[in-house]
């Protein structure tokens, strides 16, 4: 279990690194941030579907709402530039 944990911690570091950095760069590379995000969350749900810790269905659910959030921040990166 604490080897599931670490392996989803880092998962959820490498997402916001990626997420942060292309805000850094200007968002210059986002569709390759957002595919990043989508494989890392990709792996950690396999991680959570793999090992079935408690509440792994809560989990989940979580990863793929922190999933939106490259989305709804490229949404919003559009709108400014268009609008």
């Amino acid at each position: 279990m604490k080897n599931l944990n670490k392996k989803l911690i880092i998962a959820v570091i490498i997402e916001l690194t990626v997420l942060v950095s292309s805000l850094i760069l200007n968002s210059s590379y986002f569709l390759l941030c957002i595919l990043a995000v989508s494989l890392t969350n990709s792996i950690a749900i396999i991680l959570l579907l793999k090992h079935k810790p408690k509440y792994y269905r809560f989990a989940i659910v979580g990863l793929f709402l922190f999933s939106l959030l490259p989305v709804l921040l490229a949404l919003y990166l559009v709108n400014q530039i268009h609008g």
